[in-house]
């Protein structure tokens, strides 16, 4: 077998191997464990001594597979010691402080603020050798505590919790995800070092020429991936007009920020004498900037996805290595879990892999897409945009249980205005606010500011054609790649009656003329159960009790 497609084929099948982590109830004892892992070595040698695609296949998913449950293990393992305790911590803040007491939001409560991240370094007096991610319920007695700041803390921590609702949102797979699984409320807290680090430096020289522009809340959010200043106004058009991704700093942010370092390198290098220009200096120069605007935006989650395709993709340049878009996007998934299994359990991984695999599918079975751009180019960006959103809309309708209708448009619209004008114009208006030079900080800001004026009234009449989609819609979410394959393959010209019967199927949901008469609904309100007993419009709530 060719050892690069046995290669991929084994990062195929470990990639695979993760996919437990999704579903499992709780985690393989360890004597099974031990078992799994003999069961391997096994597997092993016998593909040592014959080399066949089975032994490579389901050595590969077991191999991902015991990794994936390893590091779930050995996380659980550090916190379950710490949840439901009172404890003396020390560690620094993660969160920049944003000056809430400046501006009023209306996430913000009369009691609380929202959760602060913190690393913890030392728990009642004894050093950790690694640190534990903490999510704090910081009250709003205390100071308001800033990026790179000490405190010792007195804490009452909990584990993450989420309600078991059908359509809810999953707060604790979401903190797994995320490794942030111990949440704790404060009863004490003593600041150590008031340092600040770098990244609330800038926040604190840009945030008061933020405050000046009407769309101070989504600079913020561009600049620094800082989305706790957003309005609930803000938050719903975007939402609902589906350009939300836009606002998230993840792969396209970084990519443009890559670009731009490498464009800078290339003419810096006009500059330099021959024997100092190197074919690799942009690629790493890129690298490097890329890095740390990543830093800058806090490294969450999808800024690590990307950064880490960034750098598997600049090694290649480099290693001057040819291969195909399907190689790559193979690789960088097995190389992300690999990085960290608990990306498994993230929606937000789910949609960025799914989103790459969709353009790759379009890219290559569709050709006109890569040549002669100048030829009809809106009308090239339409259908990509159509296509593309009738192929994400499996994963859509899982995540969101939704669908914009204005969300072709809006996409096509926002897409390139705030790639291209409102994001580089966010940028600079954050490093000019650094080097204090005020007049380009108020020009680039209010290019911005009227970038985003202008975007979102367009969104806003977009944003009405919301709707909601039952799961018995599902099937008919699959209509896209089935449209796409069959007008691609051309069996709607050799097999009619098939395509027609495959249709019928898929759209048999809608001429569904059943209606409910009496309808009952178990709810879960976090201290028990209530029961909704519905017909037609009217309805009772029973409230069980605890559970």
């Amino acid at each position: 077998m060719n050892n690069n497609i046995s290669y991929d084929l084994g990062l195929f099948f470990c990639s695979l191997g993760f996919l437990p982590l999704w579903f499992l109830a709780k985690l393989p004892s360890f004597s099974l464990y031990c078992g799994l892992l003999a069961l391997l070595v096994v597997i092993i040698i016998i593909n040592i001594l014959i080399r066949n695609m089975i032994f490579i296949a389901s050595g590969s998913c077991l191999a991902g597979f015991l990794w994936a449950i390893c590091s779930a293990s050995n996380y659980l393992n550090t916190i379950e010691n710490y949840i439901d305790q009172s404890l003396v911590i020390k560690g620094v803040v993660q969160s920049i402080n944003i000056s809430p007491e400046q501006v009023e939001n209306e996430s913000l409560n009369r009691h609380a603020l929202p959760y602060i991240d913190f690393m913890i370094d030392d728990i009642n007096e004894h050093p950790l050798k690694s640190t534990i991610a903490i999510s704090l319920l910081w009250s709003r007695q205390l100071p308001i505590p800033s990026a790179g700041e000490k405190w010792q803390l007195m804490i009452k921590t909990k584990a993450a919790h989420s309600y078991l609702n059908q359509g809810s949102f999953d707060s604790q797979r979401f903190a797994m995800a995320n490794r942030r699984v111990l949440v704790a409320t404060i009863n004490k807290a003593t600041l150590l070092n008031p340092t600040i680090n770098f990244r609330q430096t800038l926040v604190n020289q840009m945030l008061p020429y933020a405050n000046l522009f009407k769309h101070g809340d989504i600079l913020l959010a561009l600049a620094f991936g800082e989305r706790s200043r957003l309005t609930s106004e803000h938050k719903a058009l975007l939402f609902q007009s589906g350009v939300a991704h836009l606002l998230a700093i993840s792969g396209m942010h970084i990519m443009f920020v890559a670009y731009l370092g490498y464009k800078l390198m290339r003419g810096l290098q006009l500059f330099l004498p021959k024997k100092l220009i190197y074919y690799s200096m942009p690629l790493l120069a890129s690298f490097i900037i890329a890095l740390c605007y990543g830093w800058l935006s806090g490294f969450n989650p999808p800024v690590i996805r990307a950064l880490v395709a960034l750098c598997f993709c600049v090694f290649l340049r480099l290693q001057k290595t040819v291969l195909s878009p399907w190689q790559i996007i193979n690789r960088i998934i097995a190389l992300l879990l690999f990085y960290d299994p608990l990306m498994m359990l993230s929606e937000s991984f789910w949609l960025s892999c799914y989103a790459v695999i969709c353009l790759i599918f379009i890219a290559q079975w569709h050709s006109s897409f890569t040549a002669k751009y100048q030829q009809g180019y809106l009308r090239q960006l339409f259908k990509l945009q159509v296509l593309l959103t009738l192929l994400l809309l499996p994963i859509q309708l899982l995540v969101f249980n939704g669908i914009s209708g204005g969300g072709v448009v809006a996409n096509i619209i926002a897409i390139p205005m705030i790639t291209f004008i409102t994001f580089p114009a966010s940028l600079f208006m954050m490093i000019m606010s650094f080097c204090h030079i005020e007049v380009f900080v108020v020009l680039f800001g209010y290019i911005a500011d009227l970038s985003l004026h202008g975007l979102l009234m367009i969104l806003r009449p977009l944003s009405q054609y919301w709707y909601s989609v039952s799961k018995a819609y599902y099937v008919l979410s699959f209509i896209g790649w089935v449209g796409v394959i069959i007008w691609h393959t051309m069996l709607w010209r050799r097999y009619v009656s098939s395509v027609l019967l495959i249709l019928l199927i898929m759209l048999a949901p809608i001429f569904r003329t059943a209606k409910e008469q009496w309808r009952v609904d178990m709810l879960d309100v976090g201290h028990g159960l209530s029961v909704i007993i519905r017909k037609g419009q009217s309805a009772i709530v029973y409230d069980t009790g605890a559970t």
